[in-house]
């Protein structure tokens, strides 16, 4: 062998070491930012989830005050009801029902906000009831969501006593309207939608309480990453998105 061919063949080696090492430096350069990112999304997860609660905790908050309201004991002893609306306070929650300790409806209201006035009570609701072991709803860190005529419903469930006396339940909850999604986005500061259907293709899981989150990564280009979050349809037991 000359020594061309020799020179030829380092140059070619060294060539072939460089193109090897940049390339490991760029691969380990890219799993750096991707770990990075899934870092950052998973924090983002548990920030919206967080946000999520805070918002089950305030209707938790309401049910409460309602369970210990002496108009609702009245009308949960008596299993009825005189008035058309009990303290609703529209800016605050969209649904609100009682039950008796049979889990039998006795009162209800549903506002809707788009159209600014009281529509009628969903029987998916009464199914609900019906079929559903209701204590598990009771864990105050779980969140808890229901789709009552098409809609999406963050929802909490107290149960009411007095005098130690079980009487019933009380239902509050709030509809996932732009409005909703809105306050959410600008708590976690990052915007919020909903899809009716999606499918995960890379799940991950991720442990917040009571909840299990699983949610999975969709990067459309190198500036642009979506985070696909699957709820679940406590009635239908379905997943949504």
């Amino acid at each position: 062998m000359n020594i061309t061919s020799k020179i030829s063949i380092f140059f070619t080696l060294i060539c072939l070491f460089l193109a090897i090492c940049i390339f490991s430096i760029l691969k380990q350069s890219e799993n750096s930012t991707i770990e990075f990112e899934d870092k950052q999304i998973k924090k983002s997860t548990e920030t919206f989830f967080e946000a999520l609660k805070s918002k089950s905790f305030f209707l938790q908050n309401i049910a409460y005050e309602h369970s210990i309201n002496d108009n609702i004991l009245k009308i949960l002893e008596e299993k009825k009801n005189k008035t058309n609306k009990i303290n609703f306070i529209k800016d605050k929650y969209t649904h609100f029902f009682l039950f008796d300790k049979n889990k039998d409806f006795i009162y209800g209201n549903v506002y809707d906000i788009n159209s600014d006035e009281f529509v009628s009570i969903p029987n998916a609701v009464k199914t609900f009831f019906k079929t559903k072991k209701i204590d598990i709803y009771l864990d105050k860190n779980r969140v808890n969501f229901i789709t009552l005529d098409y809609e999406k419903i963050l929802f909490t469930i107290e149960k009411v006593f007095k005098n130690n006396k079980f009487l019933g339940y009380v239902f509050v909850g709030r509809s996932l309207d732009s409005l909703f999604l809105s306050e959410l986005s600008k708590i976690t500061h990052q915007y919020i939608s909903f899809l009716p259907s999606h499918t995960l293709t890379k799940k991950k899981q991720l442990k917040v309480d009571s909840n299990l989150i699983s949610y999975d990564i969709n990067r459309a280009n190198n500036h642009t990453l979506f985070t696909y979050l699957e709820l679940i349809d406590q009635l239908n037991d379905s997943k949504f998105y």
